[in-house]
């Protein structure tokens, strides 16, 4: 992932660049096609690149659930085996993908101290110098209220994303009612059905658990944040147009 100096989380030792903001591209495109007496109108518009938080997806991760949050929770998902307080054997045993910073201590399988600095979770774990945490702890301590997901280069939970989408904005279909059949009235000189849905739905979204990317709280380019999403509102439409 190729971070540039737009965005940061401020610790204190100083901030870390974890993406930026503001896409890479905007912009939308429409086109009319004809044929006899249909017409079909479609539009379309996206956004491509930058990055957003979703503090939405944090505390529904924490709480378990997305359906992302299954890994770890059982062997058909992932879960390493572990032996829960009571003595079972279970397989809910999470095994993230980090690195230990330096100085880090683990221990051997005899109870002798170990160096583990810069070993990823995954070889400690191997090595038997460490357990795998249990995963709904794994997933409510990494996603509690106030935390952010990204530490030494890990995002722990998928909130900070990639804000990329296409959005099928408008369909209409049109009629034009033919003339042979409007002289037959002697009222109408020309005649319009047409039926339109708009807010279809997504072609493509970035965003983890198909999250609302209309959810963002605020149109400040610099203020990235999805906080209690909201699903988007599909309308539909028919309309007449008579011409007397």
């Amino acid at each position: 992932m190729d971070f540039q100096d737009y965005a940061y989380e401020y610790k204190s030792d100083g901030p870390d660049t974890l993406g930026k903001i503001e896409p890479k591209l905007t912009g939308g495109f429409s086109f009319n096609l004809r044929y006899k007496n249909f017409s079909l109108f479609a539009q379309m518009d996206g956004r491509w690149g930058g990055y957003i938080y979703s503090e939405s997806w944090t505390y529904a991760m924490g709480n378990g659930t997305p359906l992302a949050s299954l890994q770890y929770r059982d062997q058909a998902h992932g879960g390493s085996l572990r032996t829960d307080v009571y003595g079972n054997q279970v397989y809910n045993g999470a095994v993230p993908d980090a690195v230990f910073a330096a100085g880090e201590k683990g221990n051997t399988p005899t109870g002798q101290n170990v160096d583990i600095g810069g070993m990823t979770f995954k070889e400690a774990y191997n090595k038997g110098y460490v357990a795998s945490w249990y995963a709904p702890a794994y997933y409510d301590g990494g996603n509690s209220a106030g935390t952010y997901d990204w530490e030494n280069g890990i995002n722990w939970n998928g909130a900070i994303a990639e804000e990329s989408w296409l959005m099928l904005r408008e369909i209409t279909l049109g009629y034009n009612v033919p003339a042979k059949i409007l002289r037959k009235t002697h009222v109408f000189q020309d005649a319009k059905i047409s039926f339109s849905a708009r807010n279809i739905g997504y072609l493509y979204n970035s965003l983890p658990g198909k999250q609302n990317p209309g959810s963002i709280q605020s149109n400040d380019p610099f203020n990235p944040w999805i906080t209690g999403g909201a699903p988007f509102t599909r309308t539909f439409a028919v309309r007449l147009d008579l011409k007397f």
